[in-house]
C-alpha cells in the first residue's frame, strides 16, 4: 500500500470517491489511518489522523468497496472539521 501516489484531504473535499481499504497505524504523533481510495479512475494513498473519519470509516461496511463524499465543516467557533457520509 506504501508505493502508491499519495492523495490530500484538500484534493478530496466536495468529491465523490470509492474506499477500497484502510488500515491503522502509529507514530511517535499519535494514530492515523492509511486509507486506499480510487479518485478519479486511479488507486491513491490518504493519510488521516481525523478520530471523526476514523470513526465513520470503522463504522462502514468496508469488507466490498464503498463510496464516499468528503466534506468540510466549520463549528461555531470557527474551527474546521472534516467528515465522510455515504454517497448516494
Amino acid at each position: 500500500m506504501n508505493n502508491m501516489e499519495k492523495i490530500t484531504a484538500k484534493e478530496l473535499i466536495g468529491k465523490e470517491f470509492t474506499i477500497l481499504d484502510y488500515k491503522e497505524g502509529e507514530s511517535k504523533f499519535g494514530k492515523y489511518l492509511y486509507i486506499h481510495v480510487n479518485f478519479d479512475g486511479k488507486e491513491y494513498l490518504w493519510f488521516s489522523s481525523s478520530k471523526s473519519i476514523k470513526d465513520t470509516i470503522e463504522k462502514l461496511d468496508t469488507s466490498k468497496p464503498v463510496k464516499v463524499i468528503l466534506e468540510e465543516h466549520t463549528s461555531k467557533t470557527d474551527r474546521r472539521y472534516l467528515t465522510i457520509r455515504r454517497a448516494e
